[in-house]
């Protein structure tokens, strides 16, 4: 059944019409007719007006975030053919280092190289020599002597030798007699740097000598006539004493050496007749049997 709208019209104004007159009675602070009363307060007993309020405070809505535009939306038709698909791969990561641990080198300890072979000291050495009669400025202008000689040299140590000596020496001596002697000599020999090349030495020692003597009284020129009964005579004579030097011994090589020295000698006769006959008579008249000179010699020494 259908309902039409103006009987529903009427029915609501019959609904309505009674609440409305309810509610007129029962609010006696509304007016005849009112259709929205307010309650009113009560009368106050106090003649006080009440205290303002304060004005209510207006807080402003918050405003809305600004909204982006939309996207926009592209569709690309596909094509027959899709575009290859590339992959991108991370390179491996290279790989840690490796550290090798070598133990430091050992040194081997070497073996300290062996001592150079000891040189065969040679102990014993034969000593060529050839020497000269030093004289002092008194002598005869004829004085000249001179000869050679020959030694064993024994050097146990490099620092000290043993020189046994023998010589023949012949000339024209001090006074200007014929003179041939023939000296036997023993030197200790002391060596100040036997490492050198040339080392310096000194020696001393003891001799003997055999002399023998040509005395000449012929007349002389001047006078014509001897002054003896025997114009030539012949003396043997005999020696001992001492001498002392210093010399130089250069090495040409190991086994043979350089000698030269100097040295003086001083000496006394010992034969039977030199108390009777004394060998030397001054101008004065006075005797002695003492002698002495220098020697300077050079040689040769080959030591094994």
């Amino acid at each position: 059944m259908r309902i039409r709208p103006m009987a529903v019209s009427a029915l609501l104004v019959a609904w309505i019409a009674p609440a409305a007159a309810f509610a007129q009675q029962a609010s006696p602070n509304c007016p005849p007719g009112g259709w929205f009363c307010e309650e009113s307060a009560p009368p106050s007993t106090t003649s006080a007006p009440p205290p303002a309020l304060p004005p209510p405070t207006v807080t402003p809505p918050p405003s809305a975030p600004p909204t982006a535009p939309p996207a926009t939306t592209v569709i690309i038709p596909g094509s027959k053919n899709p575009p290859p698909v590339v992959i991108y791969q991370q390179a491996p990561p290279p790989p840690p280092p490796v550290y090798v641990l070598r133990p430091p080198p050992t040194r081997a300890a070497l073996p300290p190289p062996p001592p150079p072979p000891r040189q065969h000291w040679r102990r014993w050495g034969l000593n060529l020599r050839l020497q000269g009669v030093m004289m002092d400025n008194k002598q005869s202008q004829i004085s000249s002597m001179g000869g050679a000689g020959i030694a064993l040299r024994a050097r146990p140590v490099p620092h000290f030798a043993l020189d046994f000596g023998l010589d023949a020496i012949g000339g024209r001596d001090y006074l200007g007699n014929s003179r041939s002697e023939v000296p036997f000599t023993i030197n200790a020999m002391v060596y100040a740097n036997p490492r050198n090349i040339v080392q310096f030495y000194m020696l001393g020692g003891l001799g003997w000598s055999s002399a023998r003597v040509e005395y000449d009284y012929s007349p002389s020129p001047m006078t014509g006539a001897s002054t003896v009964e025997y114009p030539y005579r012949v003396e043997h004579y005999s020696y001992f004493g001492g001498q002392l030097g210093a010399g130089l011994e250069i090495r040409l090589s190991q086994p043979i050496s350089l000698n030269i020295d100097l040295i003086g000698f001083i000496r006394g006769r010992t034969d039977s007749a030199a108390k009777d006959h004394p060998e030397f008579t001054d101008a004065q008249g006075r005797t002695t049997n003492s002698s002495g000179g220098g020697l300077f010699r050079a040689g040769l020494t080959f030591y094994w």
